[in-house]
């Protein structure tokens, strides 16, 4: 059952991460052709490509987490013994779960408060909270992954598959 759900969300993170490099792409694409062309630029433009590459950064930390592929020191890892190994792991991999998660409910209530202040977006008429929301959701995203590489770690798995 796990598998399942961790196999769709997976197929969502990515999906969410090719939808907002295309958008990024095409968007930018757009707007040299508009202003090099035609000599018109347009004025929304560079705000939707800030937010697609905010949303982009953010789906790259939970996948990056998933493929257990963030940088570590890992001397102290490295010249353990098997069994400390194990403990080490465990023990960053929760740590960073914990962190995330709390992270992940810290800019959770940010996006509240600014979603209060009624913010708009400079150039287009989307309120700035709404921009934010890949942030949260990324971060307990990123949770969630490390909670499986400990799961990994315990059944002694690889990580990251």
């Amino acid at each position: 059952m796990l598998h399942l759900i961790t196999k769709y969300v997976d197929r969502c993170v990515i999906l969410l991460g090719v939808a907002s490099l295309g958008i990024l792409v095409f968007v930018a694409f757009l707007q040299v052709v508009m202003r090099y062309v035609f000599s018109h630029a347009l004025p929304w433009p560079e705000e939707l490509c800030r937010f697609m590459f905010i949303a982009l950064a953010y789906v790259g930390i939970a996948l990056t987490m998933r493929g257990d592929r963030h940088l570590c020191v890992d001397l102290l890892l490295t010249y353990s013994p098997r069994g400390v190994q194990k403990i080490l792991r465990l023990f960053s991999l929760g740590c960073t779960a914990a962190f995330m998660l709390l992270l992940g409910y810290l800019s959770y209530q940010m996006i509240w408060e600014v979603k209060a202040m009624n913010y708009m977006a400079s150039s287009m008429p989307v309120p700035i909270y709404i921009t934010w929301i890949p942030i949260p959701l990324c971060i307990w995203l990123s949770a969630f992954y490390a909670i499986l590489n400990m799961i990994a770690v315990l059944k002694n798995e690889k990580t990251g598959d």
